[in-house]
């Protein structure tokens, strides 16, 4: 695994416990900052929000905003995920879900929130999931990870 890729699991890991809230892509939700403090940190995530954070907390640039619909639809796929890959779920139509594939097989990411979350509610934040949803659409390559690596 790469020093990028074992940077990115180091920073979206310790998110553990934040909250999940729609359309939280960090410390701004929806345009408007929350009330939600933790250890002096004002940060919210919903699962696309989350990834996408992380990554650019590790150098990755882009230019846009992406849901886990459009990780789906522009990003590289693969059959054979490693650790700090991503997984999608969803229907074929749409992709509704990402997490985080650990090195030890678990699932991580922002959970238990859904569209109508829009404020920190018991149950849904940032977490480990110990088995895949069935709704598995496939895996993304992290896009931290080197070319020759893929």
């Amino acid at each position: 695994m790469s020093q990028a890729v074992e940077r990115f699991l180091a920073v979206v890991t310790a998110q553990e416990g934040l909250p999940y809230v729609w359309a939280g892509k960090g410390e701004c939700v929806a345009g408007k900052r929350h009330d939600f403090v933790s250890q002096g940190r004002r940060l919210v995530f919903d699962c696309s929000g989350l990834v996408t954070w992380a990554l650019r907390q590790c150098g990755w640039k882009s230019p846009r905003e992406f849901s886990s619909n459009g990780m789906w639809m522009h990003w590289r796929r693969t059959d054979k995920p490693q650790a700090g890959d991503f997984i999608i779920y969803g229907k074929p139509q749409l992709a509704s879900h990402v997490e985080v594939l650990m090195p030890d097989g678990r699932c991580f990411g922002a959970i238990g929130g859904n569209s109508k979350t829009v404020k920190p509610t018991h149950g849904a934040f940032v977490q480990y999931r110990k088995k895949k949803r069935e709704d598995v659409l496939g895996y993304l390559i992290n896009p931290l990870r080197p070319e020759d690596d893929a």
